[in-house]
């Protein structure tokens, strides 16, 4: 249990014996308790190196990606695309002995998952199975293995994007103007990039991506940009979903929109992909950026982690708030006519997994 840490029911009783069980300690330790400096004497000829040294508790890659990216704060979302993808924050959750816990403690959003970092702070967030996968797959499908090809097929898809955002937000504005209903038909290609079956937000069992829309005028091209958008909108929902928590804003007459986290973006996904970084941040609404200083986030997140339990002296917070958009940070704020399409995009999505859900498994034994 994330929040005062007692082992679950639930999960003891999954262990194979009582014996099992025994052995577990009666909470979950924290990251830098229950294991001493130094090698027990028969291990300190084998490795003098560590000898000395101090020995950790291990802990999820996702929390300290999060920490070597900057992203130790709630107003601060790391987003990850490598194989995978995920959007997680930290938010402050001190463990409280239950009659002393708060009676709007964090409630977790469906689909999302939650779990504590240290004694101060818990990690929540979600992940997708397909993140940079899914463009693999689809540039492999497409024979799109020559590097500056793909890079060419890219702009153009980045051209393609931001005529597209502008059409749905022009045709809104005339729609309104005249009095008149949009009833254009608006359905485009639409990806679920459910290759590898569905995490966050559904866990649909036996869940497989869908391509809806095709017709004889599709082009390579708008099939890498359906990919594209499939990936984004899945982040997109897991990161609607954060914001419920974090944009909290304790007067309640101020703007929400002073309270929007950032997002922070990293892997190699993201990293060498321009316009899916801009995609991110028309999708969310929120302003995406790419901090160079933090790549390599996960090794970066253990080094900070050790450092500042070992120099720990705050009784609130374990890690410190890095700054961020120093030099050579790229920012994406969201372009301003894009919300239009990407809500319709969004829409058209979750119309499509809902219709095709039920088939999910159909005509197995």
């Amino acid at each position: 249990n994330f929040r005062n840490c007692p082992l679950e029911p639930a999960a003891l009783a999954l262990l194979p014996s009582e014996a099992c069980r025994k052995a577990l300690p009666p909470t979950v330790c924290d990251v830098d308790e229950s294991l001493a400096s130094g090698l027990a004497g028969k291990y300190q000829a084998q490795w003098p190196q560590l000898s000395e040294a101090a020995f950790f508790l291990g802990l999820g890659d996702g929390a300290v990606a999060n920490i070597g990216s900057k992203c130790s704060v709630p107003d601060r979302i790391a987003c990850t695309i490598g194989t995978s993808a995920a959007a997680r924050v930290c938010v402050p959750l001190p463990i409280l002995p239950p009659q002393e816990a708060p009676e709007d403690s964090l409630q977790v959003p469906n689909g999302l998952f939650c779990y504590r970092i240290d004694k101060y702070q818990v990690l929540l967030g979600g992940a997708l199975t397909d993140g940079g996968s899914a463009v693999e797959w689809i540039r492999n499908l497409l024979n799109l293995n020559d590097s500056k090809e793909f890079d060419a097929c890219i702009e153009r898809v980045g051209q393609s994007l931001q005529s597209a955002e502008e059409t749905a937000y022009n045709d809104t504005v005339t729609d309104s103007q005249s009095g008149s209903s949009n009833n254009k038909n608006t359905t485009t290609l639409a990806t679920v990039p459910f290759l590898s079956g569905e995490r966050s937000v559904g866990y649909r069992s036996g869940a497989t991506g869908v391509l809806f829309g095709l017709t004889r005028d599709t082009t390579a091209n708008d099939l890498v940009q359906s990919c594209l958008e499939g990936v984004t909108l899945r982040l997109g929902a897991i990161i609607e979903r954060i914001e419920r928590v974090v944009m909290r804003p304790e007067n309640p007459n101020t703007d929400p929109a002073a309270y929007r986290p950032k997002i922070i973006v990293s892997g190699k996904g993201l990293e060498v992909n321009r316009v899916w970084r801009q995609m991110i941040a028309n999708c969310t609404g929120l302003e995406t950026m790419l901090d160079k200083s933090t790549f390599g986030g996960t090794c970066r997140g253990i080094a900070v982690l050790v450092l500042s339990k070992i120099q720990e002296s705050s009784a609130s917070c374990s890690f410190p708030v890095e700054p961020v958009g120093g030099p050579g940070t790229l920012k994406y704020p969201p372009q301003p006519r894009s919300a239009t399409y990407w809500k319709q995009l969004s829409d058209q999505q979750e119309s499509l997994i809902e219709a095709v859900s039920p088939l999910y498994g159909a005509g197995k034994a």
